[in-house]
This record gives structure tokens, C-alpha cells and sequence, in this order.
């Protein structure tokens, strides 16, 4: 009986310590890498727009546009800018329905992580009473034995 009181404490504590450490170091350098991937990326994007407005300044020589049977001369470098903002504006419209969809699988994982955390909580509760039985019915034994 002491034996498997002692396996299980073992068991439990590993479970209460060992893994959701685990996890919270692995969450906190997910988003530590999410951070700096995305300072990296905004870096890239500055200098690519940079060097699409220096490109566009060297450029600058008067052309005709012609968009949907309609003409306009403008500089190629303010063309090139229009380009460079509407290109960019497309790419985040394109972006913004995988960026709802996630913030949306985000949050339910948020409310799911805490009904876990309210439920490991809840057996862990019972784990602890169940061992605050087994030592009772020990003493209680062992003072049977004694009598």
C-alpha cells in the first residue's frame, strides 16, 4: 500500500511540475521567435520600399499611362510609388481573411487552454485529496495494527 502511495505521489508530481514548465518556456519562446521574425520582416519591407522610391527618383521621366481606354502622363516615379501603394494595399486584403481566421483559432485555443487549466486544476484537487484519504487510512490502519 505505502508502495504504490509512493508510485503514485511520484506520477503526480511530475505531472504538476515537469510538463507545464514544459510548456510555458515552449509558449514563451514561440513568441519571443514570432517577435523577432516579424521586427526582420518589417525591416526587409522598409528597405524594399526604400529602395522602390530611390528606383523611382532616378526614374524620372514624364510617360503616358494608359489604364481602362484612359490616358494620363504623369513622372514615372510618382507611377512607380501608385504601383508600390496599391501593391501593397492588395497585399493586405489578400492577407486580411488568414489574418481574421487565425486571431480566431487564437482566441478559441486561449478559452480552450484555460477550461484545460480549470480541469487539470480540478484533478489535481482530487489528486490532492485522495492522497490526504490515503495517509488518514494509513494512520487509521497503523493504529489499528498498534492496538
Amino acid at each position: 500500500m505505502i508502495a504504490l502511495y509512493s508510485q503514485f505521489n511520484t506520477d503526480t508530481s511530475v505531472l504538476t511540475s515537469g510538463n507545464c514548465e514544459y510548456n510555458h518556456s515552449q509558449a514563451t519562446h514561440w513568441s519571443e521567435r514570432s517577435s523577432s521574425t516579424m521586427q526582420i520582416f518589417s525591416i526587409i519591407a522598409v528597405l524594399v520600399a526604400l529602395l522602390a522610391v530611390v528606383f523611382a527618383f532616378e526614374n524620372a521621366v514624364t510617360i503616358s499611362v494608359t489604364f481602362f481606354n484612359v490616358n494620363f502622363e504623369a513622372s514615372l516615379a510618382i507611377v512607380l510609388i501608385l504601383t508600390l501603394g496599391i501593391g501593397i494595399l492588395i497585399g493586405l486584403l489578400v492577407s486580411i481573411p488568414s489574418i481574421i481566421q487565425r486571431n480566431s483559432r487564437i482566441s478559441k485555443y486561449k478559452v480552450k487552454i484555460v477550461e484545460l487549466e480549470n480541469e487539470s486544476n480540478e484533478y489535481l484537487e482530487t489528486i490532492t485529496h485522495q492522497r490526504q484519504r490515503i495517509e488518514n487510512l494509513e494512520r487509521h490502519l497503523s493504529f489499528k495494527d498498534n492496538q
